[in-house]
């Protein structure tokens, strides 16, 4: 990896976990990419230059988005996809992402993020596990018993 290809991603990108963010060549093979893509690539730092994200993107897969991109060219305007993609590991599960990819002088940069609706239904389901633990806290607290004080029930 040369030192160019460090400073293709600005610094605050990088460290995002939830949202992919990569730069890779037209046959998918990677340039850069933040920490999101390298957790899901299963790599801890990136990898050397030639490592294809291309099997990641499951349906469409990466050949079609380029094309999706450039059927949508206007006139004088980048290449460009947006929409929905299913990533994932080739041999294993795929989550699906709202993605954004556009070309620049033969280089393909994309962004993707889990569907708003994802977060807002992992927020409706952590908001009703509390309220179950808190149920369930307040029902063993009023079942409990404190020892050495005469058996009455906690309140």
């Amino acid at each position: 990896m040369s030192d160019d290809a460090a400073s293709l991603l600005p610094v605050d990108l990088r460290t995002l976990r939830t949202v992919l963010v990569g730069v890779a060549d037209e046959r998918g093979n990677l340039v850069d990419a933040n920490r999101g893509l390298l957790d899901l690539l299963g790599r801890g730092s990136l990898p050397e230059r030639g490592v294809s994200v291309a099997p990641f993107f499951r349906q469409p897969p990466w050949k079609e988005v380029i094309k999706l991109a450039r059927a949508a060219r206007m006139e004088g305007e980048a290449a460009r996809f947006t929409g929905r993609v299913h990533i994932g590991d080739p041999a294993g599960s795929a989550k699906t992402y709202e993605v954004i990819l556009q070309e620049s002088h033969g280089i393909w940069s994309f962004i993707g993020e889990p569907p708003a609706e994802d977060a807002e239904t992992g927020a409706d389901l952590m908001a009703r596990l509390i309220e179950d633990l808190a149920e369930a806290h307040r029902e063993l607290s009023r079942s409990s018993r404190w020892p050495g004080h005469g058996g009455s029930a906690r309140t």
